[in-house]
């Protein structure tokens, strides 16, 4: 069998295509937690991004989006069961065009802000 490094990447776009969450995280096992659907996604990146402070108002960090929607919402974010096989994709999915922007200039650090 591949290594799980490698498995990951195949696994997150079988369950794209097929809108299915992909590696639940451990606090599944315990209490569940609802999934974001589209339904709710513009307006609780909105909220997320209006209680968003660090590194500056209406700015997160691509790499704790996810982190807040738990923290900030209780709802669990997963790309693949809103149909994309990774974060940054999902944030530049026309249905947020609205919503938010990724700044993608520096390659280790991308930001989802509102835009102005």
């Amino acid at each position: 069998p591949a290594p799980s490094w490698r498995a990951a990447p195949m696994a997150a776009a079988f369950n794209a295509v097929r809108s299915l969450p992909t590696a639940l995280s451990e606090r599944q096992s315990t209490r569940p937690l609802e999934f974001v659907t589209w339904a709710k996604m513009p307006d609780a990146l909105r909220a997320v991004l209006s209680r968003s402070t660090n590194p500056a108002h209406g700015v997160v960090s691509l790499s704790n989006i996810k982190r807040r929607f738990l923290g900030d919402l209780r709802l669990e974010l997963n790309e693949t069961a809103l149909g994309h096989e990774r974060i940054v994709d999902l944030l530049r999915d026309n249905r947020l065009r609205d919503v938010c922007w990724v700044d993608s200039e520096n390659q280790l650090v991308h930001s989802v802000s509102k835009p102005d």
